[in-house]
């Protein structure tokens, strides 16, 4: 009974921090969809939100795909990485292949956390895991199968970058953000720094003292999942 009074409460989370992202994001972009199902090659999944977007640089089209990944807590930290790397591995290709897209520029993933100490302490004790699951890489595909829009001035060959964030994530100070102030989504980094509902690390390449540094710099709102919704009804119903 414990064990499903728990459950519940996690997917209640889930769920809220689902709606608050979304309803964030829809403010400034449109092109952002949710539980986004997948199945490159019998490899099935489903990544909770999902934003695409094209930039252009000097004439130039490049294509960003962003994936979010939400979680309440990790009670399995192994089987949580696999996860993402599944995400990160099979989500692009089935993306461009289903939606007839040139290939993918840039690929971020960001693994959204209720920010909470619980989620907080279980970062700190494995960060040498996270460090050397999300370090940040680059892949390389023939110039033949790019889209008509190529750089001439490139060597024949096209790189797709790949990144992973993990974000600590307060869904009542997102709701707090004041939209008329000039807060815009920018295109090609989310301006997190500039948000007190987002606290999050990305430099998965630097040393590993840099890393802590960072971490220890971040302060979770929560000291664990059912402060945090109590807190949040009691806002709501304010």
């Amino acid at each position: 009974m414990y064990e499903l009074q728990n459950n519940a409460l996690y997917d209640e989370v889930h769920a809220i921090m689902r709606k608050e992202l979304l309803t964030f994001f829809k403010k400034f972009v449109q092109d952002i969809e949710s539980e986004v199902p997948y199945n490159y090659y019998g490899n099935r999944g489903s990544v909770d939100l999902v934003w695409y977007d094209t930039i252009y640089k000097l004439g130039i089209s490049h294509q960003i795909l962003r994936m979010f990944e939400l979680e309440s807590r990790i009670p399995r930290l192994e089987e949580l990485i696999r996860k993402l790397k599944d995400r990160m591995e099979y989500f692009p290709p089935h993306f461009e292949q289903t939606r007839g897209l040139p290939k993918l520029g840039s690929v971020e993933l960001f693994l959204v956390l209720l920010g909470t100490e619980e989620n907080w302490r279980v970062v700190n004790k494995y960060l040498v895991n996270f460090k050397s699951a999300f370090a940040r890489t680059h892949q390389v595909f023939p110039k033949d199968i790019l889209s008509k829009s190529k750089d001439p001035e490139d060597d024949g060959f096209y790189w797709q970058i790949k990144k992973t964030f993990l974000v600590f994530f307060d869904p009542l100070k997102v709701r707090q953000i004041d939209t008329n102030e000039d807060i815009m989504i920018e295109k090609e980094a989310l301006p997190f720094h500039r948000m007190a509902a987002f606290q999050y690390l990305e430099n998965w390449g630097e040393p590993t003292t840099q890393l802590q540094a960072r971490l220890n710099s971040i302060k979770p709102s929560f000291s664990n999942a059912r402060e945090f919704v109590k807190a949040y009804k009691e806002y709501i119903s304010s």
